[in-house]
């Protein structure tokens, strides 16, 4: 049995993973998708984002996925708002993940790719012009981001057999 600190049972909970995605707008209305190459979603499109760290808020989660994804010269305005959250069980692992999806502005700069070992390419994608291959229900949170409706995904479709 794990500790029990201020009333929390500390090991409620373990296993699940939180992540934090940017859903990036540029001023034409584009979302920023990154081709995927890493095991899970390979040659899926994507929202830039990841794991968060233990401590971090989820603003200074997206700041750093921000830094690590995209590089340092991208300008890139986080906002307080938040799309959807999105939950979900991905293959291979099918861990569990809860995964909060922010709001960003792009205003300028380069896209980079200094994680090229987890991302192909990045691109801009018109709201209704999206590729049918995307990552981890990306189109039903755009879908509900263009109707204003902030999302709750649940992708339990995805459990093992």
């Amino acid at each position: 049995m794990k500790p029990i600190g201020a009333g929390i049972d500390m090991g409620e909970g373990e296993g699940i993973r939180t992540a934090v995605d940017l859903f990036i707008l540029n001023d034409k209305n584009e979302v920023l998708l990154g081709e995927r190459t890493a095991m899970t979603g390979n040659s899926l499109w994507a929202f830039p984002g990841g794991h968060q760290k233990t401590g971090e808020t989820i603003l200074e989660c997206a700041e750093r996925e921000k830094t690590e994804e995209l590089g340092d010269k991208a300008q890139i305005e986080l906002t307080s708002s938040v799309v959807a959250v999105r939950e979900n069980r991905l293959p291979p692992a099918f861990v569990p993940h809860l995964t909060v999806i922010v709001l960003a502005l792009y205003k300028g700069g380069e896209l980079e790719l200094p994680e090229g070992e987890k991302n192909r390419e990045w691109k801009w994608f018109s709201l209704d012009g999206l590729p049918n291959n995307v990552f981890s229900k990306a189109d039903e949170v755009i879908k509900n981001y263009r109707q204003k409706q902030t999302l709750v995904v649940t992708d339990f479709h995805s459990r093992p057999a």
